[in-house]
């Protein structure tokens, strides 16, 4: 699974404003579902995706520090 290259895109992102960051992050996320493979990944990507929409919501997303 490329879950590098959604943090990668989120690192590029993290600059914009939120209502641009849920727009990119959507499109994203419709990008990658026409390129899955299995249900399983689809599944482990939508849900990952899904967590980082909520804390983009609720405050700010920060995956990428360890």
């Amino acid at each position: 699974m490329k879950m590098t290259f959604v943090y990668q895109r989120l690192i590029e992102l993290k600059k914009m404003r939120k209502v641009d960051y849920l727009i990119a992050l959507w499109i994203a996320t419709r990008r990658k579902k026409q390129h899955m493979m299995t249900l399983s990944t689809t599944y482990v990507n939508t849900v990952s995706l899904s967590r980082i929409l909520e804390q983009v919501i609720v405050g700010p997303v920060q995956p990428w520090s360890i």
